[in-house]
């Protein structure tokens, strides 16, 4: 190899031998793994919770603003009472109608939205609908039937015997179907929170007269004048006018006149019943009536119905079927409104078609299902408590609303019933009492012609004591007459005049005096020949002892002798 070739070899070798000298040197690679993808944070788009609110939400309760109520076609005239067409007396002054001088009123209240909060006069078609549903119709039936289930007697205050007159006044009341009336009058006004009994008297029919006040009086009410008492609905009549300005006086909010059914009829011709009254303020939109019951059960029976249907639906499906998917990328398909539409469709596709039959499909790889199932114990009791709740407006025990016996260690409901007697009968006095007052002295003008101030009248007590408890009384009552007697504190006749005026004795049928004592028998009686009387044990006593001692007077004697002899032989 000559010195020219190998020059120019060695240059090449170097490079590579260099090359290789500095990839052995140089230090390894570092392996950079590539950077993961960020993770989206979780999102809800706001038109899929928009749709989810608006298909979950309860009834959303609206404002509604006080106004005059909304009654039948009919029952205001279209035409304002005038000079003109005779129906305007001399007190009538007020230029508009009744509800219409209301207004200002109704929109002092409307500016305070703080006095909303749902409470309103809902109006009498809705209260009608609502009387078609069990849970409001029961207490208010309840209640108007326990009013009148016993009644009342009439009596004379000052003890004195008004029996024929009593008698008379019953069977007018019972001719006029009174307490038919008085039932019904305590229907409406739990229903729709107002009712009224109209007196029709005999040449007072026209409009005219209805106008004019009538007068509890004979000369108001003539003998045999009476015609009928009918019951009306409210939603047949609205007040004309009422005194708005003078709060000192008797009258103030009370309506002087009513409109039936377009005609003008005076406050003082009919029985206005009112059981619950609303403040002054709201009268107007309560067209003068009161609270419902209905009204008052409205948020405890929808509660119950809520929770009746809960506990139905629970009960139905009580078994909870969880998908586990990967919610973001499901939720993120489409766009805008339509954002997540897909796993709504598709699980409400899946529940349609839930049950024995049915095929659901999942991905296998990145979906489970599982199945939770909720407990359900308890349920009953808070069903029941529910329900129960309901009794507590009309103060009504739950064995008289809905039948349920009480339950618990010791628990008897005598006590509820008690408490449920005593309010019915100050309900009595107060929703009944003063409208049978004036009803009392129309009938006995019309039957007598006059006033009877001593004709009174008494509630009977609603509770009846049981057999066991009748017997008892009865026992005790006997008892405490034979003690009388026997101190002299009554005579026999007055004790059987109490048990012929009870009729819970037993004697109220007997009539007359009380029979004379049976004579005492006489010591001395007479022997019978043919009977041998039994030897008295006492008598043959004494015959022995009388015996005895006369024998021993004989032997006395007998020993004296023989001493005089024996003295005697010795001298």
């Amino acid at each position: 190899m000559t010195a020219g070739r190998s020059a120019a070899i060695l240059p090449p070798m170097l490079t590579k031998l260099r090359t290789r000298l500095a990839r052995w040197l140089a230090p390894a690679p570092v392996v950079v793994a590539p950077e993961a993808p960020k993770k989206k944070p979780f999102f809800i788009s706001r038109a899929l919770l928009e749709q989810t609110a608006a298909a979950m939400a309860p009834d959303a309760r609206t404002w509604t603003e006080y106004k005059a109520p909304e009654l039948p076609p009919g029952v205001r005239p279209s035409v304002k009472p005038t000079a003109e067409t005779g129906l305007k007396l001399a007190m009538d002054e007020a230029p508009e109608m009744a509800l219409d001088s209301a207004a200002p009123v109704f929109g002092w209240l409307n500016q305070f939205n703080a006095l909303g909060c749902g409470l309103f006069f809902p109006g009498y078609p809705y209260l009608a609908e609502l009387t078609q549903i069990s849970e409001f119709r029961a207490p208010a039936e309840t209640t108007s039937t326990e009013m009148t289930r016993k009644w009342l007697k009439h009596v004379s205050k000052s003890g004195g015997d008004k029996s024929a007159k009593i008698a008379q006044i019953d069977a007018r009341m019972k001719e006029l179907k009174v307490r038919e009336l008085f039932e019904r009058a305590a229907l409406l006004d739990g229903e729709f929170g107002r009712a009224q009994i109209v007196l029709n008297i005999k040449g007072q029919t026209s409009d005219e007269k209805r106008q004019l006040p009538l007068e509890y009086t004979p000369e108001g009410i003539a003998k045999g004048s009476l015609l009928s008492l009918q019951c009306i609905e409210p939603y047949w009549s609205t007040p004309f006018s009422w005194n708005a300005m003078y709060p000192e006086r008797d009258d103030f909010y009370k309506p002087q006149s009513w409109y039936i059914m377009g005609r003008k009829t005076h406050a003082t011709r009919c029985l206005t019943f009112v059981g619950r009254e609303v403040p002054d303020l709201l009268k107007p939109a309560y067209n003068f009536g009161g609270i419902s019951l209905s009204q008052l059960m409205q948020p405890y029976v929808s509660m119950w119905l809520r929770t009746r249907k809960a506990v139905n639906d629970l009960v139905n499906n009580f078994s909870i079927t969880m998908l586990s998917t990967n919610l973001q990328s499901t939720l993120e398909e489409g766009a805008g409104p339509e954002a997540g539409d897909g796993l709504l469709r598709r699980l409400q596709l899946f529940v349609q078609g839930r049950n024995n039959q049915g095929v659901g499909a999942i991905d296998k790889d990145s979906e489970e299902l599982v199945q939770v199932n909720t407990p359900i114990a308890g349920l009953s009791e808070l069903q029941a408590q529910s329900q129960e709740h309901m009794a507590s407006p009309g103060h009504i025990p739950l064995i008289k609303l809905f039948g349920i016996t009480p339950t618990g260690l010791g628990a008897t409901g005598e006590g509820e019933i008690t408490c449920w007697y005593d309010w019915i009968g100050a309900f009595q006095n107060k929703f009944y009492g003063p409208h049978y007052d004036t009803l009392l002295i129309a009938v006995q003008c019309d039957l007598f012609g006059e006033v009877d101030d001593d004709i009174g009248y008494e509630w009977e007590s609603l509770s009846d004591p049981t057999v066991k408890e009748s017997s008892e009384i009865r026992k005790s009552d006997a008892d405490m007459d034979v003690a009388y007697i026997t101190n002299s504190v009554i005579t026999p006749d007055e004790a059987r005049a109490r048990l012929q005026n009870d009729p819970q004795s037993g004697y109220s049928n007997l009539s007359g005096k009380a029979p004379e004592p049976e004579e005492p028998e006489d010591p001395e009686l007479e022997v019978d020949p043919n009977v041998t009387p039994e030897a008295d044990p006492t008598a043959e006593n004494d015959k022995d002892r009388a015996h005895e001692a006369e024998q021993n007077d004989l032997d006395r004697k007998h020993e004296a002798k023989l001493a005089a002899k024996a003295a005697k032989n010795k001298s």
